[in-house]
């Protein structure tokens, strides 16, 4: 199989495409690793003008087929993000799902994971790091493939088991200043 080619476009999502969202949301494959299609909507809805929080369709060759999200870590009173390696500064987390089946097993994935976290870096970010269930095997092996390493299985928001995953950028500087203490927010504060 040949991966698909970046350009991937990463569209601001737009209340108009929350029943889009929704509709993915309620596909078994997403629904198995995700909240409720119900909760989900809030939490974007209610986001939708949050600075701190890009939130994005995926678009490939005019169709839309995936929701991405990311933010800085300190963003949510996450403790799977206290367990870091390094420097954790300018880190952002990333969460994402492939919402239209047809583009499923077919490498866009970790083609257009890859694609973003080119723009994060680019833009200053010192680590991007996703936190899949570690039974998502489908979404361990796509991060894996965009160049993700493994690194600890911690608790996550809820206690349950969350599977750290990071990329670091080589081109930043070490003596940024922090972000966190009043800016870190609660997630509750967010969603």
């Amino acid at each position: 199989m040949i991966p698909p080619k970046p350009p991937y476009a990463f569209r601001k999502v737009r209340h108009c495409d929350l029943s889009r969202l929704r509709g993915w949301l309620t596909q078994p494959h997403v629904a198995e690793w995700w909240g409720t299609p119900e909760d989900e909507i809030a939490f974007i809805e209610q986001n939708l003008t949050n600075d701190r929080i890009d939130m994005n369709l995926v678009v490939w060759e005019g169709a839309p087929f995936a929701y991405l999200q990311d933010y800085p870590v300190d963003a949510f009173d996450a403790p799977q993000f206290t367990q870091l390696p390094g420097d954790a500064r300018d880190a952002r987390g990333l969460d994402t799902f492939l919402g239209d089946r047809a583009f499923l097993g077919c490498g866009h994935g970790a083609a257009y994971l890859r694609q973003r976290v080119e723009v994060l870096f680019a833009t200053g970010s010192g680590m991007v790091v996703v936190d899949p269930d570690p039974a998502n095997h489908r979404a361990l092996r796509t991060y894996a493939r965009a160049g993700f390493v493994r690194g600890k299985l911690v608790a996550g928001e809820q206690n349950q088991p969350v599977q750290l995953m990071y990329q670091t950028n080589a081109r930043t500087a070490s003596d940024k200043p922090s972000h966190t203490g009043a800016h870190a927010l609660k997630k509750e504060q967010i969603r």
